[in-house]
């Protein structure tokens, strides 16, 4: 997969062939159409000590999909968040997890 890397604070971003791992049980793989920066790329490239890949906040088609994933299909349109939601807050109870209330649980 081809990535934007940026490989110290200030550096010009390059693009880089990254291999692609097997993909897990448990896992998608998302075909990345579009991309965000916030701030947390920001706090991560300005205080990295090795290579950073800026933008996860992505939105992409949905792959590949792992044996055991059963709630998202392949050729499906996804936003993919860079925490899982709680599940269980107001907002997640109500169908909003994008707006999960819960501190969060990295992914």
């Amino acid at each position: 997969m081809r990535a934007i890397v940026v490989e110290a604070p200030g550096a010009v971003p390059s693009i880089v062939e990254l291999p692609t791992r097997p993909l897990r049980d448990t896992e998608v793989r998302v075909h990345v159409e579009a991309v965000a920066r916030c701030r947390h790329d920001d706090v991560a490239l300005s205080g990295a000590d090795g290579p950073v890949v800026p933008g996860h906040e992505v939105a992409g088609t949905v792959t590949e999909v792992g044996a055991t994933v059963e709630d998202v299909f392949t050729g499906e349109r996804v936003l993919v968040a860079a925490a899982d939601p709680c599940r269980s807050c107001a907002t997640c109870r109500r169908g909003q997890p994008a707006l999960c209330l819960a501190p969060p649980h990295r992914t």
